[in-house]
């Protein structure tokens, strides 16, 4: 009975966690922290972990009875992974889980996954998704597979928040029309749309509010940013009362554009069309560009106070890296690359009858994702 309802429950990060907590708390020792572990070279020998400095604030010595190290190992419950080993390493406590059972338990009735949270308070019920490579992209060859992998992020985090019953707005819903037809090709469905023509008097109306913001913002003469507005971002935030925490230290002045005014003119808009609810703004972004997300964050703030009402989250994207490759390759490039790899492969194996290869979107062991 008690394998069937660990098959019935579905395998959560979370939960996972919080039962390796109770798990160690019902052996008498302190409240412990458990990490999920993320590094590539630290996932080959662990999956959970509890750092040996934490162990020494928890047990004489920092040393695990050999009873705990057992009954973490063979701990079931539902929603807990199946547990290959726990030992203590120089790292500190660790658990390993059987992942061949693990991805048997979820291939075999993933149904559970696709249900709804039973709880009744789970959060906004509208979540605004700024998939931001897609406001700076104006042309196919300028989007790199960094951008792709925070758009692929951005695609499905959508079909899992509706999935939980959120309604779900997509930013910016207009780019690229090369950038539309490729993400099409992948099955990336993303919605797109002229921009309104209130959407450049809103932009007016900012650089109207920033030039009047304090007597550091001005206009900037520059070849590389014409008409460009020089905002001091920290000094303005600190005039404004608005909190710091959790930003870069380095945040300082802001070279503000018209593209970065229409960023924050499009979230606006999207905040406006779910005024009745809640909501939450999940900025996606590449590593590259999580500096001058913030900096659009705390700008968005600046331009418009009431938006410090509506929670911004950044969530940004590891570094993509072609393997063997001297050069930068764009996501054109690389789809061209793989489509060709594979019509040959086809080829090879049923013969010159072939006539064209379905790409997959799943990327191969030549992406080295960091």
């Amino acid at each position: 009975m008690e394998s069937e309802a660990r098959c019935a429950a579905p395998l959560r990060v979370f939960e996972t966690l919080r039962l390796l907590g109770t798990a160690l708390q019902s052996s008498s020792a302190p409240s412990t922290v458990w990490f999920k572990e993320s590094s590539q070279k630290n996932l080959r020998s662990r999956d959970f972990l509890v750092p040996r400095g934490t162990l020494k604030n928890s047990f004489p010595d920092g040393e695990v009875p050999a009873d705990v190290i057992e009954k973490l190992r063979s701990l079931a419950a539902p929603g807990l992974p199946p547990i290959k080993n726990c030992l203590q390493s120089e790292a500190g406590l660790l658990v390993q889980l059987d992942r061949p059972a693990v991805f048997r338990q979820v291939l075999k009735d993933f149904t559970p996954y696709l249900r709804p949270p039973s709880s009744a308070d789970s959060g906004p019920d509208v979540v605004i998704l700024n998939c931001a490579p897609l406001h700076s992209n104006k042309a196919l060859e300028a989007l790199r597979l960094s951008h792709l992998r925070a758009v692929l992020i951005a695609d499905h985090l959508a079909e899992v928040l509706t999935l939980q019953g959120k309604h779900v707005y997509r930013v910016p819903a207009a780019f690229c029309t090369e950038v539309e037809g490729f993400l099409s090709q992948l099955g990336i469905s993303w919605p797109s749309s002229a921009d309104a023509p209130a959407l450049e008097e809103t932009v007016s109306c900012f650089k109207d509010l920033l030039r009047d913001c304090d007597e550091d913002t001005g206009d900037v003469d520059s070849a590389q940013s014409p008409g460009a507005i020089r905002v001091q971002l920290k000094t303005s935030a600190e005039k404004h009362n608005i909190c710091l925490q959790g930003y870069d230290p380095n945040l300082d002045f802001f070279l503000v554009n018209e593209d970065d005014l229409r960023h924050i003119a499009r979230l606006q808009r999207s905040v406006q069309a779910a005024q009745t609810s809640p909501c939450t703004v999940l900025h996606i972004v590449s590593c590259e560009e999580e500096f001058h997300q913030q900096k659009l964050d705390l700008l968005w703030r600046l331009v418009l106070p009431s938006t410090g009402d509506v929670a911004q989250k950044h969530l940004v994207c590891g570094p993509v890296k072609v393997v063997n490759s001297a050069s930068a390759v764009t996501c054109s490039q690389y789809f061209q690359m793989r489509k060709s790899q594979m019509l040959e492969a086809s080829v090879m194996k049923y013969g010159d009858s072939v006539q064209g290869c379905r790409l997959c979107t799943s990327f191969p062991l030549s992406l080295k994702f960091i």
